[in-house]
């Protein structure tokens, strides 16, 4: 996969703390741990990050709501004011879809015995849609992951097992918030590589999936490998039998074009190396998913003006 990684902790409104001298403790060396989770349903992920040494009155933890130009602190105002903690997790204790927040710490700044506090998430009222992944046999499938495609973006969760530095684990079942943006789909990624089409589940419940254990498409190559920017060229995917071929040609994960035949005419609009995803759908809703490169190339015409430029 092509990854691209940058630090965008400032302009997301988390502020550099710096860290004292010896004598000081201050700054991001309090921060132990974090929880990612949606509290608010509002389909952004939200921070809950622990500050240790609860007998300073600035070791607070931090509940970072994620809004339109980036994350701001709300742990006053939405009641889970604690110092000196350690560990924490999501888990919606009623499953009601709200996820609630189990932390340890203290309710003032002090030298009080820490404990563990449980937060009642009584507030988010947006829509949400969960779903416990099992392996035919019941055993939770770590490492499984729900994909769900919207219009305007795609939502991912994966299971995991342990999480940040104190071997806290969040709630086994993948939540999702919805805010006003309902699953136009919902894919179900096995940890062996099979996919799973879940169609268009109904929300604001949580959905009991097991693996289907049938056969699913195979998948081998895709050509050509090259392209010409500015010009037509006809993909072609071959090995992988289906009614529906899912093509993705931008790295979003939203498939672009959707089509019947294991093939699409795509014009790359600039030169460079372009990541192609192609997901084979058979008629069971199971699916196999491949990424090729396809390296494009400037046309003839600007590649003679950039040597006689030079």
């Amino acid at each position: 996969p092509h990854f691209d990684f940058r630090d965008a902790r400032s302009e997301l409104g988390i502020p550099l703390r710096p860290i004292g001298d010896s004598d000081v403790y201050a700054g991001d060396e309090l921060w132990s741990s974090a929880v990612l989770a949606d509290f608010n349903n509002d389909g952004r992920l939200d921070a809950w990050v622990n500050q240790v040494y609860g007998f300073l009155d600035y070791s607070f933890g931090c509940l970072y709501l994620r809004g339109d130009d980036g994350y701001a602190d709300h742990h006053v105002g939405a009641g889970v004011s604690l110092w000196g903690g350690y560990g924490a997790a999501a888990v919606d204790l009623d499953s009601d879809g709200r996820l609630d927040l189990i932390a340890c710490g203290t309710g003032t700044a002090g030298n009080d015995p820490i404990q563990v506090h449980v937060f009642h998430n009584r507030r988010a009222e947006a829509d949400w849609i969960g779903f416990d992944l099992r392996h035919p046999n019941s055993a939770l499938a770590v490492g499984a992951s729900v994909l769900i495609e919207r219009e305007h973006d795609v939502l991912v969760r994966q299971i995991e097992t342990s999480t940040s530095s104190h071997t806290q684990q969040n709630d086994p079942r993948l939540h999702f918030g919805l805010g006003d943006e309902p699953p136009q789909r919902v894919w179900v990624y096995w940890p062996d590589g099979v996919i799973q089409d879940l169609g268009q589940p109904e929300s604001g419940r949580y959905h009991r999936v097991e693996k289907d254990r049938g056969r699913t498409p195979v998948a081998r190559a895709l050509h050509p490998r090259e392209a010409v920017a500015g010009q037509p060229v006809v993909l072609e995917f071959n090995g992988g039998r289906g009614p529906e071929y899912f093509w993705d040609l931008s790295g979003s994960r939203l498939p672009e074009a959707v089509t019947a035949q294991p093939k699409l005419e795509h014009t790359f609009a600039t030169p460079g190396s372009h990541q192609v995803r192609v997901r084979v759908v058979n008629r069971r809703g199971l699916a196999v998913e491949r990424a090729f490169s396809v390296e494009v190339s400037a046309p003839a015409s600007l590649q003679e003006e950039d040597k006689q430029g030079r």
